[in-house]
């Protein structure tokens, strides 16, 4: 029983150590016809990453799209300036008929 979970145990800390040395990526994604396209994708401590993400951001700001976050299970707002802290920011379209 004990030889059975090894492999796992060791997985799970493999896991973990991972995530400890690549923080978890923030995206920043468009909706489009195709479901969605990433945009971008950054971590705060990349000053590079963070920029190309934000020069992404506001060309579709540009295009006419609007950013979102979700700010709990089924709320969300709209952004103006790329949040660095967000883990998904999503551009969509206005929708039609309002």
């Amino acid at each position: 029983m004990l030889a059975e979970l090894a492999p796992r145990r060791h997985l799970t800390l493999a896991l973990a150590s991972e995530q400890a040395y690549h923080p978890t990526m923030s995206r920043l994604i468009r909706m489009d016809n195709t479901g969605h396209s990433t945009l971008a994708e950054w971590t705060a401590d990349d000053p590079a990453a963070v920029e190309a993400a934000v020069a992404a951001f506001q060309t579709e700001l540009d295009r006419g799209y609007f950013g979102m976050v979700s700010t709990g299970e089924g709320h969300a707002e709209q952004v103006k300036q790329l949040p660095i802290d967000a883990g998904l920011v999503i551009m969509r379209r206005p929708i039609a008929g309002g």
